[in-house]
C-alpha cells in the first residue's frame, strides 16, 4: 500500500503541508517495501486546475491513501473516483502521521471544501 502526504520539505520530520495542490513536495511511503520517496510538486506553480492535476499525479504514482489537512471538492472527487482513500491529518510531522494511520488513529477526511478556485 502506498501512502502520500503533502510535505513542507523532504524529510519525515517535516510538518504536513497545509495545502494539497499547492504543496511543494509529496512524500510517498510504501508500507510493503518500506521505500520512501520525496517528489517535487511542480504542479504547485501552475495557474489552473492545481488540485485536479495533483490528484492525477498521485494516481499515476499508484497511491492508495492520501493524508491531508483539507481537500477541495474537485481534487477529492478525482481521488475518490480512483479509489484513493483520504484521511484527515492531525498537524503532526509526516512520519508521525504515517504511524498514526498505521495504528488506526486517523479518521477519514469528511469535510471537503469547495476549493480555492479564485487563487488558481
Amino acid at each position: 500500500m502506498k501512502i502520500a502526504l503533502p510535505s513542507q520539505g523532504k524529510s519525515l520530520t517535516e510538518p504536513i503541508s497545509s495545502t494539497f495542490g499547492r504543496s511543494n513536495y509529496f512524500v510517498i511511503y510504501d508500507t510493503e517495501s518500506g521505500d520512501i520517496k520525496f517528489i517535487d510538486n511542480d504542479i504547485s506553480k501552475s495557474q489552473e486546475n492545481v488540485g485536479i492535476r495533483t490528484s492525477q499525479l498521485l494516481i499515476a504514482k499508484k497511491v492508495d491513501i492520501v493524508i491531508l489537512p483539507q481537500c477541495g471538492e474537485n481534487a477529492a472527487n478525482i481521488l475518490k473516483m480512483a479509489n484513493i482513500r483520504i484521511f484527515q491529518s492531525t498537524n503532526e510531522s509526516v512520519g508521525d502521521s504515517i504511524l498514526a494511520l498505521q495504528s488506526g488513529e486517523l479518521d477519514s477526511l469528511t469535510e471537503i471544501h469547495k476549493g480555492f478556485h479564485s487563487r488558481d
